[in-house]
């Protein structure tokens, strides 16, 4: 069954919150080759919320380790916690591609 992980983050400031951000950006695709969607919402100015989507809950669990360095390598964190659990329900509308999001992996940032 597919999980996802929904991770809550907050940061200092503003700018420790950009530049984390900007490390994500940098090592998503080493700390987390077996994600298959991962969206990130910004919550406020010094915050944002993760929701990750695996395979099951083994490939959730496979990146563990590397997330945990990746979260050490962040700066100025205030709070960080994540919740986990199988998904129940699923919705994309047909017309989902018009919002035109730039996908990390297009681009490369």
């Amino acid at each position: 069954m597919a999980i996802a992980r929904v991770t809550i983050l907050d940061f200092a400031d503003e700018e420790s919150k950009r530049h984390n951000l900007g490390l994500y950006k940098q090592r998503w695709q080493e700390v987390f080759p077996n994600m298959q969607m991962n969206m990130i919402i910004s919550t406020g100015p010094t915050s944002f919320l993760s929701i990750s989507v695996y395979e099951n809950n083994q490939e959730a669990e496979a990146n563990m380790e590397a997330r945990t360095r990746l979260h050490g390598d962040f700066t100025n964190i205030k709070d960080d916690f994540f919740y986990k659990g199988d998904i129940q329900m699923f919705f994309q509308s047909d017309n989902f591609q018009k919002l035109k999001l730039k996908k990390l992996d297009d681009t490369g940032q």
